[in-house]
């Protein structure tokens, strides 16, 4: 009895570290991975709006462009401006969705604009930072300009608290045999 508790412990405690490693290489992966790999525009030739209008990542209209380096992906929102259907040119941009991990991408960031919710005590400014609710803290993650800038760091990127479920098993059972592995190494 006594050694199964010892087992299952052991288990628990490989499978924390697993979780924890997982999220330390996930951030880094978010803070400092350079961006190796970007999609282009459409080509587009004529009046009206491109043939071609990929929705987003999980559906959303509009022409998405894809950045990423190793264990991080940003999907970067163009929106495109156009007057009585003939497409002028791209106008702006925001980017919603960052995505890191090692093996596999493992969490989240999507950032969106949030209507209706201003301070309490000045109604007229919008909420920014630690100033959001803690669910929506939690959505965009934590921006890398708020670190100390010795880390050095890439600008305008987060790092991402919310887990894509497959993705996060795959990298926590990766890490776990990984961890399991070398405590069972003979100690020297």
């Amino acid at each position: 009895m006594r050694e199964s508790t010892h087992t299952i412990v052991k288990v628990y405690l490989v499978l924390l570290a697993a979780c924890a490693a997982n999220l330390a290489v996930g951030w880094s992966c978010a803070a400092w991975s350079p961006i190796r790999r970007s999609t282009g525009l459409p080509e587009h030739e004529g009046p009206g709006y491109p043939e071609t209008w990929p929705g987003g990542p999980y559906g959303e209209q509009g022409h998405w462009m894809v950045q990423s380096g190793t264990g991080f992906v940003e999907h970067v929102s163009l929106c495109a401006h156009g007057v009585e259907g003939d497409f002028n040119y791209w106008k702006g941009s925001q980017t919603p969705y960052r995505e890191a991990g090692w093996p596999v991408l493992s969490f989240r960031s999507c950032v969106t604009a949030i209507s209706g919710r201003t301070a309490p005590s000045a109604p007229w400014r919008n909420l920014q930072k630690w100033d959001l609710p803690l669910d929506e803290i939690i959505k965009r993650g934590i921006q890398t300009n708020s670190l100390p800038p010795f880390l050095g760091a890439c600008k305008e990127r987060r790092l991402p608290l919310v887990p894509i479920w497959g993705g996060f098993i795959i990298n926590v059972l990766f890490y776990g045999v990984l961890i399991a592995g070398v405590a069972s190494l003979p100690r020297l």
